[in-house]
């Protein structure tokens, strides 16, 4: 902005899908025959024994994000930033917001340039974070 305020800014959005299918079949009730083929096959197993599943699992979501930086006089920064989380093992959306300010004193006149303390930086930060849901809208035949 000027050589006393800096601005740095990030604006975005992203969708994601993943899609899990499963199939399997459980039999029980074996016959053993002479063969190679019965660790092969689920034929050896009486039709009232096996039974075979399937499930598919679809999870979308999207979300919408910001991040604000402003520096001021090259010791105090402030970091905004956001996340707008709409998903499909949950209902409504989510917002996550978080800030954090920090100020590097040894930018101060008095401490700038000491032999004992090179760097020194304080920082307070607050965030909200969430972890999205299993499965809540699997599908199984």
């Amino acid at each position: 902005i000027n050589d006393n305020i800096t601005f740095n800014g990030t604006i975005g959005l992203d969708f994601n899908k993943r899609n899990r299918e499963w199939v399997w079949t459980n039999a029980s009730g074996l016959t053993l025959a002479d063969d190679a083929d019965i660790f092969i096959s689920t034929t050896n197993a009486a039709n009232a024994n096996t039974s075979t599943f399937d499930q598919t699992i679809d999870i979308l979501s999207s979300g919408g994000f910001f991040q604000f930086n402003f520096g001021l006089y090259d010791q105090v920064y402030v970091n905004i930033t956001g996340r707008q989380e709409v998903g499909s093992t949950f209902t409504g959306s989510q917002f996550f917001p978080s800030a954090d300010v920090a100020w590097q004193f040894t930018q101060l006149g008095a401490l700038k340039d000491n032999a004992i303390l090179s760097f020194g930086k304080l920082r307070v930060a607050y965030g909200q974070v969430g972890v999205q849901p299993g499965t809540a809208y699997a599908t199984r035949d």
